[in-house]
């Protein structure tokens, strides 16, 4: 999940968030159930002026 969280320090500002592509989806199923799944994702966002 994308974080919410504007502010990160180790890029010195607010990120604008752009857009997300969702890449790849697979997970394991047993016993008719889903037990687990991962998704891959691209996240293009722009970085913020340093302080």
């Amino acid at each position: 999940m994308i974080s919410e969280r504007e502010d990160n320090p180790t890029v010195g500002g607010p990120r604008e968030k752009a857009w997300i592509e969702v890449i790849q989806t697979r997970g394991h199923v047993e016993d008719g159930e889903v037990r687990h799944y991962q998704v891959v994702l691209k996240a293009g966002f722009t970085l913020g002026a340093g302080s």
